[in-house]
């Protein structure tokens, strides 16, 4: 019996003579899994991809551009005769001096001095509003000294980095909660005949106020419950 292999070598022998190929003797030729064929663009079999890959990266060409290459990566030790020496001209290059860092000495106050300044701010701050108060205006009503004021300077001068410390918070929180307080008084407390339900209108409101305007201060509270708590004089400034 004619075996798989006999098959295939009759088949090639028939294709052979099908095709005229001549015999594999010259380079434009390679083996075929079943006959020679001349090389073409359309057809290309493993064989002969093979070769080429084989030709393209295993060259004497590129074997020594690949020495080269790696040759050229290794760095190489510099020698006295490869440095370049300055021109006769040209001043040798002196090496910038380095800026020095000096140590911070301004450490912060003790405890005693800072005391001590914040305790001459708050008596300069009240001593202001005391002097316009009973020396220039002469007691008038207008420029009472109220207490909310006292709670204003601690903060100020006490703690003069915090929020509500800051310009703003002292003139417009103040400003705010006398106007709410004022409110207070004259649409709820004189109706009712009774401060009861005035005040805690008029501290909400202060509050509500001061978020909304971002001028927050803490002492401003004060300002709105003397508001509605004042005397009648301070009543009668409306």
């Amino acid at each position: 019996m004619i075996g798989a292999q006999g098959i295939r070598r009759g088949c090639r022998v028939l294709l052979r003579k099908a095709v005229g190929a001549k015999p594999r003797s010259s380079s434009t030729l390679h083996r075929h899994r079943f006959f020679s064929v001349p090389c073409t663009t359309r057809h290309r079999c493993p064989r002969d991809s093979a070769r080429r890959l084989h030709a393209r990266f295993w060259s004497p060409q590129s074997a020594q551009h690949a020495v080269l290459f790696s040759s050229s990566a290794t760095p190489t030790p510099s020698t006295k005769s490869d440095e370049t020496e300055p021109e006769p001209n040209q001043s040798p290059k002196t090496a910038e001096p380095q800026p020095t860092v000096k140590p911070i000495t301004n450490a912060a106050p003790s405890l005693l001095t800072d005391a001590l300044y914040s305790a001459t701010g708050c008596f300069a701050g009240i001593g202001s509003l005391s002097a316009i108060h009973y020396a220039v205006a002469d007691g008038s009503p207008y420029t009472l000294v109220l207490g909310s004021m006292g709670a204003t300077a601690v903060l100020v001068f006490g703690a003069p980095a915090a929020p509500f410390s800051q310009p703003w918070n002292v003139i417009a929180g103040h400003l705010v909660s006398a106007a709410c307080g004022i409110a207070a008084f004259q649409f709820v407390a004189l109706p009712m005949g009774t401060p009861a339900l005035a005040l805690p209108i008029a501290a909400a409101a202060s509050v509500f106020c001061m978020k909304v305007g971002k001028c927050v201060h803490p002492p401003a509270g004060g300002t709105t419950l003397i508001a509605v708590l004042g005397s009648a004089q301070l009543h009668a400034l409306g």
